[in-house]
């Protein structure tokens, strides 16, 4: 068939129509993107992405509120909170809610105003990437977002022992981001054509919480997240590490049309099972073992990992290629060469 451009291969792979060549995403670390920039005598990420055959891009505001602080005088994230480093440990850095006892102090808490941003640049941004998929919004990490506020063992334990706590921090959090990508939608005025956001809601070896929890106090604010994108016309693509088999059925129920990343070495995550159960209403974004076949395989191991989740999970329409995590500096380059080359993104001549 005619060659696509980019935005045309992902859009008919959202409803498994037939393409020229499987979709392909770039996601790379800050350590991994400086490795490839080295190797190739690149300037810029762009590069990298034109040499694999990125099919997406994202469109991003710039920030202009004021500068952040915690209530112990360090710099903060625009929730206030201090992370101390890229650690999930609750004594490390300032929560501003690690010791909250009341929805009252989550009410008069200062919450991040989505004025911020300067939201005035995204249609020149979705002007430029005309010909990719267009993926905008706020990443939307709600409920990782709340466990930071929080520490991680203290909000699962008001998940469970103080709910309307635990439900006020999230309908907050969740207020700012849908606000922030109302605006995003407003801006780009029908050029984003993919509405990704991300959150965290499984670990290696089952979720981070039971179904039932997951469906009385996350469940409701992923909705408004997925409500917002029907409103503006979007498709709905969520990123979510670990096993979270139990809740596809319930993502796909909201809206839900692209799942990201497939951790494929998670319990309950085999391809074959999420293909034959999901697969005819769902496009599965990722899967590339980060953990075990990039890092420590061969080039072979990885091309023929590649192919056999284009054939399963691809089967009949409805894959991208991508890693089932971020690219880390770990990953030998021809390792992510082998990968966009078994997908037929990138020369064969390139090394």
């Amino acid at each position: 068939m005619a060659l696509l451009t980019s935005r045309q291969r992902v859009l008919r792979t959202l409803v498994r129509e037939e393409v020229d060549r499987v979709p392909v995403d770039v996601e790379l670390t800050g350590e991994m993107r400086d490795k490839l920039l080295f190797h190739f005598g690149f300037r810029d990420e762009e590069e990298i992405f034109r040499l694999f055959g990125r099919d997406f891009r994202r469109v991003t505001a710039r920030y202009t509120g004021p500068e952040c602080y915690a209530k112990n005088g360090q710099p903060s994230d625009v929730f206030g909170v201090a992370s101390g480093g890229p650690t999930y440990a609750d004594t490390i850095g300032f929560r501003p809610f690690a010791r909250v006892e009341s929805v009252t102090e989550i009410e008069s808490y200062s919450w991040p105003n989505p004025d911020w941003w300067d939201y005035s640049d995204i249609p020149a941004q979705c002007e430029r990437f005309r010909e990719y998929a267009v993926t905008g919004g706020e990443w939307s990490p709600f409920f990782c977002q709340a466990c930071n506020m929080t520490g991680i063992g203290r909000f699962l334990e008001l998940m469970l022992e103080a709910p309307e706590i635990a439900e006020a921090i999230l309908s907050h959090i969740v207020d700012f981001y849908v606000a922030a990508s109302r605006r995003y939608f407003e801006a780009a005025r029908g050029r984003i054509d993919i509405f990704f956001v991300g959150d965290d809601y499984g670990g290696k070896n089952g979720m981070l919480m039971s179904p039932a929890l997951w469906r009385a106090l996350i469940k409701p604010q992923v909705a408004r997240l997925y409500a917002l994108a029907g409103e503006y016309g979007v498709h709905m693509m969520q990123h979510s590490c670990g096993s979270i088999r139990p809740v596809i059925g319930d993502l796909i129920e909201l809206g839900l049309e692209v799942l990201d990343p497939v951790q494929i070495a998670a319990a309950d995550m085999n391809p074959e099972g999420l293909k034959a159960e999901f697969g005819d209403r769902l496009t599965f974004h990722g899967g590339v073992n980060t953990e075990d076949t990039l890092p420590f395989g061969t080039p072979a191991d990885v091309f023929r990992e590649t192919r056999y989740l284009m054939d399963t999970l691809g089967d009949g329409g409805g894959y991208v290629v991508c890693g089932s995590q971020y690219l880390q500096a770990d990953i030998p380059i021809a390792n992510v060469i082998a990968m966009y080359k078994a997908a037929g993104s990138i020369s064969p001549e390139i090394s």
